[in-house]
């Protein structure tokens, strides 16, 4: 929220509005994460075996995906859709910063500090956000000047995707495995896939001539469909 506070002191009300939109959280996603690290790191406190946090993480990053990665192609491709239907028609000039702020929804698949916390690593913990703040508070000025409040918007992504490598880095470190052990890229990459060809297949074959109202709620029903299919 630090570039919220700090852009609502120096913009106009209608531009302010125009990033608030376009830089809103989903909100069942961080529900959903807390969640499903909270209910890991009850396992971990009574499994004791050595592979039980590598198995934990990877079970949970599969979970995960069935509903981030669906989320994510939804939002990608009804953005448009999305933004004039939740707001209105005048804020379509948030869409660029939504696009933006939607790129770190993939990281969402991952509880990158789960391992950490069991393993009492709260310094760690702390030291990824206070570099996750100073990154993106340094690269926000320079990235407005070139892309505008969509670079504000990026510059929180990039700051969280270093963040999540600094933390799997000394979670490796910690367990003594590969960061690639850490994930389940495999099974990653294969929904990535999939989702995409599905999402982009299933768009492109929506007839132009809908009411986009009808666009989105057939949007938000396939994918719903498509989150309970990977879910079983």
């Amino acid at each position: 929220w630090i570039d919220k506070f700090v852009l609502g002191l120096v913009l106009s009300a209608g531009l302010f509005a125009v990033y608030f939109n376009g830089s809103v959280d989903i909100p069942f996603l961080p529900l959903l994460l807390g969640a499903v690290g909270s209910s890991g790191l009850m396992q971990l406190s009574y499994d004791n075996r050595e592979e039980a946090p590598l198995q934990i993480q990877n079970k949970t990053g599969r979970i995960l995906s069935c509903i981030v990665f669906p989320a994510f192609f939804f939002f990608y491709l009804f953005r448009y859709e999305f933004i004039e239907l939740t707001f209105s028609v005048q804020y379509l000039e948030a869409v660029p910063i939504f696009l933006m702020s939607i790129l770190v929804l993939p990281l969402r698949a991952y509880k990158f500090t789960t391992i950490l916390q069991h393993k009492h690593m709260g310094r760690i913990i702390n030291i990824g956000a206070i570099l996750d703040i100073a990154i993106a508070c340094g690269l926000a000025y320079p990235l407005y000047l070139k892309m505008g409040l969509s670079g504000i918007a990026l510059s929180f992504v990039i700051s969280t995707y270093i963040q999540s490598g600094y933390y799997l880095y000394h979670t490796a470190k910690v367990l003594n495995v590969s960061v690639v052990k850490l994930m389940p890229i495999v099974n990653w990459v294969i929904k990535f896939i999939v989702f995409g060809i599905v999402f982009i297949g299933f768009f492109y074959l929506l007839p132009a001539g809908y009411k986009k109202e009808i666009i989105l709620i057939s949007g938000i029903v396939f994918t719903l469909l498509v989150m309970l299919i990977a879910f079983l």
